[in-house]
């Protein structure tokens, strides 16, 4: 076929998941009978300050700088303030591996949460040496769940009245966090190395992560290892903010409650996914990567070859709508002897490459350009990582919160998150009549039936019957399928799509800034300056760099060249080959590592500059570099 007709497709990793005693867990998640109150209400507040960081603006444009987010309506600072908020969300989905006897205790879903901007608004201060334009704010929502699952989650809300403070320290400025400090506040243990990126940084958030050693690593696994701590970093970098969120459990209010429910139930007795289609492409983000020819994303079938690739990341989630939970149980995901029927079924794969069991029937993805283009099936662990709903059936914490034990509670949603290795679809050889091409990024979940979105059929002795399938394992192996008897309309909420633009070369770094970012750090309206620079493979390379007299402050980016495709690589501020700031009236100095080959088809030796200017409403000038 040819390169426009050839199916895009993406194969998304297991990401390798916390693990539990699930002994413990099953018994403090025990159900129990709650007389009295049908559900219960538990206020949720956090006061805090939030606000953007001008030390890498130039002192002639930093006071311009301040003054343009000083005038920032509230619509900017609450946008601010909910990515801020995000960084609680891993400590308090994975809560049980924070604290010894305590279950998950999130927070509200986002519809849920409120803000609350201080009188004065937004003020210019200084913030452990930093100098910054900050907002005060207090954040308040309101939990409703079901009574049964308080005291494992928070013993202290069981009665009335009670209340428990949940400790964080979080950046001030919660933008270009990964540009700032590294890993050093990246909790990484048990995903993939190199999960966590620039955009996503803030489902990694964890204050506690300490500069660590081998073999005692626990945060950190990618390079370069942080050589601070977390709270060190945030001082040193960004400002610190150091704050609480607070429970306090209410009393009964029916009014309250019909106030505060959030999210439909569409099946009272049964579970039901349903795609989250906001995300689908909402999030969507072209990059480039390189792929070595023995790297497990070959091995695993998610990119169309090895080299450079331009890859379409995104992310992916499902919530299970209905009013019981999609049950799968015990995995052996690590392959460490325990018996599992789902991997003696065929359901689950082991994968020599990851070390651990893959499940290959999670969900479709595809890019569907001019011609109809499939996806493969997913490799996904289902795991319960976020309360997507506020009403009775959606407890405070559910059993499914590691591999081990897999799947997904009512009123909660499984996420994936772009970024993650193989959480993608490779468009490298999609044909782009023109400058750009619109199409739809397609998910479709449980499209071969495997996950139960009804009732599970059972023997006389009460046991999962399994039914044949035509589906085989890469080594042949027959597949087994759970039987079902699915709900009407069981698929009629699985599938979501978002239109998506893919331009002919580029990445997200050239694309039009989303979130109303400037300064040199942010990965968006870059443009693509000079085309190649050759230099000496592997030598160290200084360049001078000026603009004309009077011109704004303009960022330079150094990025290699693919001689393969033959384009420039847009790259990201944290893998650019060298990045600098140029002022007038100055010469700057931009140092970098001319690339070395990768293989014979790219022996490296060339760069290419991207530029922008500071203030994105500040015109853009030519850069001139030359060689010191």
């Amino acid at each position: 076929m040819s390169a426009r007709t050839e199916p895009i497709h993406a194969r998304s990793l297991l990401v390798d998941c916390m693990t539990v005693s699930l002994a413990a867990l099953v018994l403090a998640c025990e159900p129990a009978d709650a007389p009295g109150d049908p559900g219960a209400l538990i206020d949720v507040v956090m006061t805090s300050r939030v606000g953007v960081v001008l030390d890498e603006f130039p002192a002639g444009t930093r006071d311009r700088a301040a003054e343009l987010f000083l005038a920032k309506p509230l619509a900017f600072w609450e946008a601010r303030a909910r990515r801020q908020t995000r960084m609680t969300n891993y400590r308090l989905a994975f809560r049980q591996f924070f604290h010894d006897d305590k279950l998950q205790l999130p927070l509200p879903p986002d519809a849920g949460l409120h803000y609350e901007f201080a009188a004065g608004g937004a003020r210019r201060d200084s913030v452990d040496g930093h100098d910054v334009v900050v907002i005060d704010y207090t954040l308040t929502g309101t939990l409703l769940g079901d009574v049964a699952s308080i005291p494992a989650s928070e013993p202290a809300l069981v009665d009335v009245g009670g209340t428990w403070e949940e400790p964080f320290v979080l950046p001030l400025d919660p933008e270009y966090l990964r540009q700032r400090t590294g890993y050093a506040c990246v909790d990484e243990e048990d995903f993939p190395p190199d999960s966590s990126d620039e955009e996503n940084i803030a489902e990694f958030f964890d204050h506690e992560c300490d500069v660590e050693v081998a073999p005692d690593y626990a945060c950190h696994l990618s390079e370069p290892r942080p050589t601070e701590s977390c709270v060190d970093a945030l001082h040193h970098h960004v400002g610190a903010v150091d704050t609480v969120v607070r429970f306090e459990r209410r009393a009964w209010d029916p009014q309250r409650a019909d106030e505060v429910r959030l999210g439909e139930v569409t099946t009272p007795d049964a579970p039901d996914l349903a795609v989250v289609g906001d995300v689908i492409g909402s999030s969507a983000r072209l990059v480039y990567r390189y792929i070595a020819p023995d790297s497990c994303t070959m091995r695993e079938g998610c990119v169309g070859g090895s080299g450079w690739r331009r890859l379409l990341q995104f992310d992916a989630s499902v919530q299970n709508v209905g009013g019981a939970d999609l049950h799968l149980g015990e995995v052996d995901y690590y392959g460490d002897g325990l018996d599992s029927e789902l991997a003696a079924r065929n359901i689950y794969e082991y994968s020599d490459c990851h070390r651990h069991y893959h499940f290959r029937f999670y969900g479709d993805f595809m890019y569907a350009s001019d011609e109809h283009a499939e996806g493969f099936k997913q490799s996904f662990c289902l795991q319960t990582t976020s309360r997507a709903g506020n009403h009775e059936k959606s407890p405070l914490n559910t059993p499914y919160g590691s591999c081990d034990y897999q799947g997904i509670a009512a009123g909660w949603g499984d996420d994936y998150i772009a970024g993650l290795d193989c959480q993608w679809v490779d468009v490298t050889d999609v044909a782009v009549p023109g400058p750009a091409v619109t199409a739809p990024l397609v998910f479709t979940s449980n499209p071969d039936r495997f996950l139960c979105e009804g009732a599970p059929v059972l023997d006389d002795a009460g046991a999962l019957r399994y039914e044949p399938t035509d589906l085989r394992t890469e080594t042949g192996a027959a597949i087994e399928r759970p039987m079902c008897e699915f709900s009407s309309g069981w698929d009629g909420n699985n599938v979501g799509e978002r239109p998506v633009e893919l331009p002919a070369v580029g990445s997200y770094v050239t694309a039009a800034c989303d979130r109303e970012q400037e300064g040199p750090l942010r990965n968006c309206g870059f443009a693509e300056q000079t085309a190649a620079i050759t230099c000496n493979a592997g030598e160290t390379v200084e360049l001078g760099c000026t603009i004309p007299a009077g011109a704004a402050p303009m960022a330079v980016r150094v990025c290699p060249v693919s001689a393969v495709l033959g384009v420039p690589l847009a790259c990201t501020y944290v893998h650019a080959l060298g990045n600098g700031v140029v002022a007038d009236g100055a010469m700057a100095t931009v140092r970098f590592t001319c690339p070395a080959p990768l293989a014979a088809d790219e022996p490296g030796g060339e760069v290419s500059l991207f530029t922008a200017p500071l203030l994105r409403s500040d015109p853009g000038v030519e850069v001139a570099c030359m060689p010191l």
